[in-house]
């Protein structure tokens, strides 16, 4: 597991030219949603004296009555929100393609990463669908009978307390079984690559060698999940000791925040390189 985890961020080092394609193609969709985010609030607020209260600090009544009488937001989110989850679909299990592809094939080029993306979009998409409508499944029947229950289930403890309890508990359980189900959809994909197989074929072998190697893979991400939440910590730690209240502080933390995307995409590299590195032997013999 540790040489694994180790494996993948060489592996993520060594993509950092494919790693920089993901950054333009995500700042390039970040730019295109800024952009009409800036359109519609700019022709229905447009040069609102309320907005340079927003300036200093986040005022929930400011954007409450900018809502209520301008409708900029919800414009924003009935109209560009549904285009910008399918834009981001798309683009996700294209990169995602792209990644693998590389990765398995031990050459990071942006050549092989575009033909990856492209050969695999469609196989991804559709296993990406699958596991996507587990995971809505599982939640909806972990968390919908919880929260709805909440009035019968509390009596019947001696106190809050116990239920607070079971939350954490559940939530332990569920957050184990995300990382499962994670695991799984990057070894189903890896699958497809290795061997060719069917969507059904890859699923079933996705979740065989995950459920196999459950410690494993549970340790790998956790590992991985460690590690970015120490990245996040830093940059809170960062912005809380001076914040952006100069244009040269704003332009200095924009910077960061870049590096910290950039970071991310190299995070998540090394989580399918680790996922790959452990499947490696098991894929080679199997």
């Amino acid at each position: 597991m540790i040489k694994a985890f180790t494996q993948g961020w060489k592996i993520a080092f060594r993509s950092w030219r494919i790693a920089t394609i993901v950054y333009l193609l995500q700042f390039l969709l970040a730019l295109v949603l800024g952009m009409m985010v800036y359109s519609e609030l700019g022709s229905s607020i447009g040069h609102s004296l309320e907005l340079k209260k927003l300036l200093a600090d986040y005022d929930h009544t400011v954007l409450s009555d900018l809502n209520n009488i301008h409708g900029g937001f919800q414009k924003i989110i009935t109209t560009g929100l549904p285009w910008l989850v399918l834009i981001w679909l798309i683009a996700s299990v294209f990169i995602s393609g792209g990644l693998l592809f590389a990765i398995d094939r031990r050459q990071y080029t942006w050549a092989l990463f575009w033909a990856g993306g492209a050969r695999y979009f469609f196989s991804f998409l559709k296993i990406g669908l699958v596991f996507l409508a587990i995971f809505l499944l599982i939640t909806a029947a972990i968390w919908i009978p919880l929260a709805g229950n909440f009035d019968t289930i509390i009596p019947a403890l001696p106190s809050e307390r116990e239920y607070a309890y079971i939350i954490i508990f559940v939530l332990v359980l569920y957050l184990l079984f995300v990382l499962f189900l994670w695991g799984s959809a990057t070894a189903a994909k890896f699958f497809k690559i290795k061997e060719n197989t069917s969507i059904w074929q890859s699923l079933k072998k996705g979740f065989g060698w995950a459920w196999r190697h459950f410690t494993k893979v549970e340790g790998l991400l956790i590992l991985f999940a460690f590690a970015q939440m120490g990245v996040v910590a830093i940059y809170w730690l960062i912005e809380g000791a001076s914040g952006m209240v100069s244009p040269t502080l704003i332009w200095v933390f924009f910077f960061i925040q870049q590096v910290f995307v950039f970071f991310r995409i190299l995070w998540r590299i090394g989580v399918y390189g680790g996922v790959e590195a452990l499947m490696s032997p098991v894929v080679d013999h199997e």
